[in-house]
């Protein structure tokens, strides 16, 4: 079976972006974007499913790691070191980050839907 799309990324994510952002992305990246997308829910990020993580990444060629946590010391940061693949990380810098809603977190540090829409973009077009 031929590929309909012309690019495709692997999108692995840990606590709430595995519910929040990734769902909404994985869904609407092939129809408006033309990106597949093979989605990992790295619901247990201890032990991690390496073997799992790194033959869907070999597949795609790219990974895009959302994770709702600081990205210093996060599972991108390890999976970045692991792998010999262009790897995204989209989390909280690390920075102190304001309270707020969780929507309104995601959207301020473009972690959610819109955001990793755009960052799937900018992986898949290099």
């Amino acid at each position: 079976i031929e590929d309909k799309y012309w690019k495709t990324l692997d999108i692995s994510g840990t606590g709430m972006m595995g519910y929040v952002s990734i769902p909404k992305i994985s869904q609407e990246l092939p129809v408006y974007h033309g990106i597949s997308a093979e989605v990992l829910d790295l619901r247990t990020v201890k032990p991690l499913d390496i073997d799992t993580i790194k033959a869907s990444a070999a597949k795609t060629g790219r990974l895009l790691v959302a994770e709702d946590n600081a990205a210093p010391g996060g599972i991108g940061e390890k999976l970045a070191a692991l792998f010999d693949i262009p790897v995204s990380v989209k989390a909280f810098p690390d920075v102190f980050v304001p309270q707020g809603s969780t929507e309104a977190l995601f959207r301020l540090y473009e972690m959610d839907g819109e955001g990793l829409m755009k960052e799937a973009e900018r992986i898949v077009r290099k």
